[in-house]
């Protein structure tokens, strides 16, 4: 399985490139995903960005409504935050792959967040 590559250019329109290398590209798409993001900017663009790649997107922004979706319908994949306001994507990922095969990818922004706040330290030293 291959991911298709995404680029957004000058204009800020999103076209999603193929991948030059084979000889009928294919990519990835209508693809039932469970995105679970409780940082609202991030939702919108991931679920705006998936939903241009054709794929069916269901949002959640903590685990009790993750699993709530899960229990009405099956995903091909699941897309988390590890940090959630009422438990962790991981353990998210480990209750729903009991359930049933599913792929899963995790996300923080935890280094971000570190290395964001050592910048506006020396930032503000510096002034």
């Amino acid at each position: 399985m291959e991911t298709p590559a995404v680029h957004l250019d000058e204009t800020g329109r999103l076209n999603v490139l193929g991948n030059p290398a084979r000889t009928n590209p294919q990519p990835l798409s209508n693809l039932n995903i469970l995105l679970v993001e409780d940082h609202p900017d991030t939702l919108r663009l991931m679920s705006l960005l998936l939903g241009k790649l054709n794929h069916r997107i269901t949002t959640a922004i903590c685990v009790s409504q993750a699993l709530d979706a899960a229990a009405a319908q099956d995903f091909d994949l699941l897309i988390s935050d590890v940090g959630l306001p009422d438990g962790t994507g991981l353990e998210l990922m480990k209750e729903l792959l009991s359930r049933r095969s599913l792929k899963g990818i995790a996300l923080t922004g935890y280094a971000w967040k570190r290395t964001s706040g050592k910048r506006r330290r020396r930032a503000s030293r510096s002034t």
